[in-house]
């Protein structure tokens, strides 16, 4: 009676995380629309590297992403704290990138507790309403968002 209670909760739980998987990749870039992926000096092949790519946008132009294609922003206002965080996640990560590694990178975010990621020095961020790999809706918020663009 035990085994069938097991295999019943295994395949439960398979079937929960193949669900988890199915809708992780429906946000996944398709292909073509990825101008290039940015590669980043100091890490070896072997490594996990942060993916960031250039997508390309037929009114914006050209725009950074994570690898499930969800935009990535910074701000003129300087860094978000507060309430501002429930609105614009950072783009965390557990890995330092190393200094002089080329535009990528990362600063310790104490406020969100971890490393933040960063191009050109600015810190990177993710906009709560982009719901969908190429979401944009962030872009020129209150005046002070703004996509990286390439």
């Amino acid at each position: 009676m035990d085994t069938k209670k097991n295999i019943v909760a295994f395949i439960a739980i398979v079937a929960v995380f193949g669900l988890f998987w199915v809708m992780g990749m429906r946000d996944a870039i398709p292909v073509e629309n990825v101008s290039r992926i940015l590669s980043v000096q100091g890490f070896s092949n072997t490594e996990i590297l942060p993916t960031v790519a250039v997508v390309q946008h037929e009114e914006l132009g050209e725009y950074l992403t994570n690898g499930n294609g969800r935009a990535l922003y910074t701000t003129t206002k300087g860094e978000c704290n507060g309430d501002c965080l429930s609105v614009w996640p950072p783009y965390l990560t557990d890995k330092a990138i190393p200094k002089n590694s080329g535009r990528l990178g990362t600063v310790e975010n104490v406020v969100a507790g971890g490393l933040q990621y960063t191009w050109d020095e600015k810190l990177l961020y993710y906009f709560v309403d982009d719901r969908h790999a190429r979401d944009v809706k962030g872009n020129e918020s209150g005046g002070v968002w703004f996509l990286i663009q390439e």
